[in-house]
């Protein structure tokens, strides 16, 4: 949800800023095929009139030649690494919004570039609408933001740890927005309940859901911990497929469930004959101490997967992309 909420809301600030020649173009960087799995985000934009036919999605758009014809200046949202199909479109980014630790290999030099640890990259365009452009924040651009703040923050909780200061202060500016009928708790709620509804969705589904990659190891995020996930006759099956699909022999699977308020996590390590990278993965996790992912073996009776309770739950899937890419590299440094 972050990244399409930030897109389309830093595509509203770009469309105002724009000269009369430019054409902004929010992009979700996913296909067509893909959005359906994005319940969350299916859900915000009904629940608020936005039609889905009026998202462009990243097959739907040819970059590339937009890019030889040197007619694209490119905005990254949510993310700072180009992944490799990608890589040709380099030149053309112009600004970097992301609130993710930096990847040293992405140092964006000739670009405007703001990388900052906080909860969520809506926090970041809020800032800069509220700066910029605060007569754009209307209130359905607001519930927009603030709904992808509190679901990227588990409603701002302290116990989960994952809201600074500034995903507070955008809050309190953004609730200020929205109109007296919205409340904090419900909306989080809502969305919560939207982002776990796995009732449609097949096992590969699930494992594209929420789909990062690092250094080549693709990590799946679940809204249900992977003990539960491996329990689907067809989990096994779809994760080979996966990782067919993205020429590794091992991912990472990420879980994370709240119940009640209460957050929990888990994460498997699946080795598909690549026993050496998933074993330095694994041993990279475990020793890690800025965070202490504190993770506790668990058995698992399916073939090839390394199961662990994450018992520091302050610890998320942005802090863990880092220590995988490093002892990904570290892997090929030594071969």
């Amino acid at each position: 949800l972050d990244s399409a909420v930030s897109s389309l809301t830093y595509g509203l600030l770009l469309y105002h800023l724009k000269t009369s020649e430019s054409v902004v173009i929010p992009v979700f960087n996913i296909p067509r095929e893909h959005l359906p799995v994005k319940t969350e985000v299916i859900y915000f934009l009904n629940k608020l009139n936005i039609g889905l036919d009026n998202v462009i999605c990243r097959d739907e758009i040819d970059l590339e030649s937009l890019n030889r014809k040197g007619s694209l200046q490119l905005s990254l949202v949510d993310h700072h690494v180009l992944q490799p199909s990608d890589v040709g479109l380099v030149s053309s980014v112009v600004t970097v919004l992301d609130h993710r630790p930096q990847d040293p290999a992405w140092p964006w030099d000739s670009a405007d570039i703001t990388l900052r640890i906080v909860g969520s990259c809506c926090t970041l365009v809020a800032e800069r609408l509220l700066s910029a452009a605060p007569d754009l924040v209307t209130p359905i651009v607001a519930i927009l933001l603030l709904g992808t703040i509190l679901l990227d923050t588990a409603c701002l909780s302290p116990a989960v740890g994952r809201a600074t200061p500034q995903d507070h202060q955008m809050a309190e500016a953004l609730q200020a927005r929205c109109g007296s009928s919205v409340e904090r708790g419900q909306l989080f709620r809502e969305l919560q309940a939207a982002k776990s509804d796995i009732s449609s969705l097949t096992s590969s589904h699930l494992l594209i859901k929420d789909l990062k990659v690092a250094a080549g190891i693709p990590i799946a995020g679940l809204p249900i911990k992977v003990k539960e996930f491996l329990k689907r006759e067809d989990a096994q099956r779809a994760v080979q497929e996966f990782c067919k699909a993205h020429n590794t022999k091992v991912c990472v699977v990420y879980g994370s469930e709240i119940v009640q308020g209460i957050v929990t996590r888990d994460l498997a390590v699946y080795n598909q004959a690549d026993e050496k990278t998933a074993s330095e993965i694994v041993a990279a996790l475990t020793s890690n101490k800025e965070p202490d992912l504190d993770l506790q073996p668990q058995p698992c009776p399916v073939e090839g997967f390394m199961l662990f309770d994450q018992c520091n739950i302050k610890a998320t899937r942005k802090q863990i992309l880092p220590i995988i890419r490093q002892a990904r590299e570290n892997i090929s440094a030594e071969s």
